[in-house]
């Protein structure tokens, strides 16, 4: 699909076009030819200037990639195996498992680019980036955007303002992984004694937001793309505003407001710099400032026609009938599944995606799909990649989730009274097997999982799958679930005899697969998944959409989610809830529960499922459901819930400061053989859930620690709070 594209934008230096292909940062790194290493060639005309322009957007951190973004495999979210092949495991080893050191930081982003005296980069950045090389290139640009002849005042004007875009980008990155940081106003190296130190926090919120700011203005970030498909990744008003919502949000958050842990680091530097110079005593106000910018962002969101994605918008007609065939409870599972991943690449993105990576996340779509027992545990070729379904759901994860009743299970009497084992986790209680109906006598059922022939012992599943919230559905693939997708064709149904073969069956592919991938937990991520992704011919005479000639499945790639609409929803819930006014903040979170199908927090815990309490974190402190500290409960679960699998958790327990008590635990997983041809007992000995780590998080973890060879060569660069 390449050569649709006659590739004329700065796009073609650091983004995608949409679902086809990705192109090389390194390719467009060096702007300026060997030999002729001087600013004013970088900056001669129009067409070299936008080559500069490009190499400031390729520093952009790849937020799709497990490689780069820590927070799509630092935490408790997903889990590997020791042996996990085609998905790149370092950031999860080194953060997930609690091994990051200060000498040798997994990633490092705190970073500027060097030579060595052999020519070689003197920093292994761990899939991070030169983000202080990035801020200097900006600052350079900005310097020099005068000098092209032929570059007129408008194009000119939006240049300047994406320029400062990314400089509020690149430092709110660095912010939220590393506490308060140097700000680049002008050039420097971070690396020069006695110049880089770090600046309050609050210095650092106003200099991000008055970045935005400026590049809202007239004359700066546009409106709106004009040319969606081409230039998608870009930022636009919107996108600013919606950034500066997110950074006001995290300023007001404990982690930035009124950090104690951080304050009580007694190291001071040699001018006398201390931690509580740098983090701030509480603030209400910050909430306040918070508020204001989501609903400004929310406002500009709704002029322009943004809305909460709904899969029935995206349907597709049965070809003989022309009717949907579609049951509810499908529907209802690929609302935020559909959010995600559903893309139109020449006509921009989905309704709800206010800003996304046009990178996409390849690996990690490649590891969320399932192999099904017609492919024989074949890992075909699959868009120039393979199959690797191991980006594994950890147990507490799929357990997270609410019942049908829009519960938690700890605080849904009625799902408790139907499961009388539900505290005890084990093969025993939640993990015990109940029987399949068939779906044809029970078909609300068979859109969401599949009894097993009568003649194997494949027929039942696990009691914590039954009547769960729709978002489980969409997110969580478990053995027998029925997986929506795989062809354009099938598109349309989600019960028929054919699609009874395609439920997914761990057992049937055991005996085929190596503990290199296969999912660990037991578990895959679904919702990373796009039902569009091509599947060969099953040979049974159902013609599955394929590319004519090419047999092999292939991936239908959409971009990353950054921000989304219902991520500002559910900020501005926060907000709301935060300075007085629960109606409105339970208004946004209803919203975006309705959207799936689920009761409003009101009938939920009013309902006879509740006794109007809400759980804490901590598991045994219960509060009123409709008190601030009640509600700031639910907006957290509603938000580990909607936003599951998209990089937000790992943040979120931070700025909370409940990542050391929902952290400290032991990841399990239900018992997967870990090696090829092991014989197991299935499905009896598969529901046992075993210890596959115990994870620990200290007061040090909430930031990311700078190289230290960085502090020792600058005495005046504090290490990140409580580390050494």
């Amino acid at each position: 699909m390449k050569k649709y594209f006659k590739i004329r934008s700065l796009m073609k230096y650091l983004m995608v076009m949409p679902f086809f292909m990705v192109l090389s940062c390194s390719d467009f790194l060096d702007v300026v030819p060997d030999n002729i290493p001087t600013l004013d060639y970088a900056f001669l005309d129009k067409t070299q200037a936008e080559n500069y322009l490009a190499s400031l957007f390729a520093f952009m951190p790849k937020t799709g990639s497990p490689e780069s973004n820590p927070a799509l495999v630092g935490c408790d979210e997903v889990w590997f195996g020791e042996r996990t092949s085609g998905v790149n495991t370092d950031l999860w080893r080194h953060v997930a498992r609690g091994v990051n050191m200060s000498n040798d930081p997994h990633p490092n982003y705190f970073s500027s680019y060097l030579k060595d005296k052999d020519g070689k980069d003197s920093e292994d950045l761990h899939g991070g980036e030169f983000l202080f090389t990035a801020l200097r290139d900006c600052n350079i640009m900005l310097e020099n955007i005068w000098k092209p002849y032929d570059l007129y005042s408008d194009t000119r004007g939006r240049w300047i303002a994406e320029i400062k875009f990314l400089k509020a980008y690149y430092h709110f990155w660095l912010l939220r992984m590393y506490g308060p940081i140097p700000l680049i106003k002008v050039n420097s190296t971070i690396d020069e004694p006695a110049t880089a130190t770090r600046e309050p926090v609050d210095d650092c919120i106003d200099y991000i937001v008055q970045l935005l700011d400026s590049a809202c203005v007239e004359g700066g970030l546009p409106e709106e793309l004009a040319s969606p498909g081409i230039d998608a990744g870009r930022p636009t008003i919107l996108i600013a505003k919606a950034l500066k919502a997110q950074v006001l949000t995290y300023a007001a958050s404990p982690l930035f407001n009124g950090n104690e842990i951080a304050r009580t680091d007694g190291r001071s530097n040699p001018l006398g710099q201390t931690y509580k110079d740098l983090f701030p005593t509480y603030d209400i106000q910050k909430w306040i400032h918070a508020r204001d910018a989501l609903l400004d962002a929310i406002n500009l969101a709704h002029e322009q026609k943004y809305k909460l994605y709904r899969f029935e918008d995206d349907m597709m007609p049965d070809t003989v009938s022309g009717r949907v065939l579609l049951r509810r409870p499908t529907i209802d599972a690929m609302q935020v599944r559909g959010a995600v991943t559903v893309h139109e690449s020449f006509l921009g993105w989905n309704s709800e995606l206010i800003w996304g990576d046009p990178r996409g996340c390849k690996t990690i779509h490649q590891s969320c799909i399932p192999l099904f027992g017609y492919l024989g545990g074949n890992t075909s070729s699959m868009g120039g990649g393979t199959i690797h379904h191991n980006y594994a759901p950890t147990l507490d994860i799929v357990e997270q989730f609410y019942t049908n009743n829009g519960l938690p299970i700890a605080d849904d009497i009625k799902w408790q009274a139907s499961n009388a084992n539900w505290t005890d986790k084990t093969e025993t209680g939640l993990y015990s097997l109940r029987g399949i109906p068939d779906y044809k006598m029970h078909p609300d059922v068979g859109c969401i999982m599949v009894r097993g022939k009568e003649n194997t012992n494949d027929t039942a599943t696990a009691v914590l799958h039954f009547d769960r919230e729709p978002r489980f559905y969409g997110a969580i693939t478990f053995a027998r679930a029925r997986h929506y997708g795989l062809a354009y064709s099938m598109c349309y149904r989600d019960t028929s005899a054919f699609w009874d073969d395609q439920a997914v069956n761990w057992f049937a592919n055991f005996n085929f697969r190596n503990a290199e991938r296969f999912p660990i937990t037991g578990y895959i991520c679904n919702k990373l998944s796009s039902y569009l992704d091509m599947y060969p011919t099953q040979g049974t005479g159902v013609s599955l959409h394929v590319q004519e000639g090419n047999p092999a499945p292939t991936r239908q790639d959409y971009p990353f989610p950054i921000i989304r609409l219902a991520d500002l929803y559910l900020m501005y819930a926060e907000a709301l809830n935060e300075t007085g006014d629960k109606a409105g903040a339970i208004a946004y979170v209803d919203s975006v529960r309705r959207r799936t199908a689920i009761p409003t927090i009101e009938e939920s815990w009013t309902s006879s499922a509740s006794d109007g309490k809400v759980t804490d974190f901590d598991g045994v402190t219960r509060h009123d459901y409709n008190t601030t500290e009640g509600l700031r409960c639910i907006i957290r679960r509603e938000r580990l819930n909607e936003l599951a699998f998209e990089g937000v958790r790992f943040w979120d327990l931070r700025r909370w400061m409940i990542a050391k008590t929902v952290l400290n635990k032991e990841i399990r997983g239900l018992n997967v053989p870990t090696k090829v041809l092991i014989n197991v007992n299935m499905p009896n000995d598969f529901y046992k859930p075993q210890t596959l780590w115990t994870m620990r998080f200290e007061d040090k973890d909430y930031f990311f620690p700078i190289k230290l060879n960085s502090v020792i060569k600058n005495v005046n660069l504090l290490q990140s709070p409580h580390w050494k």
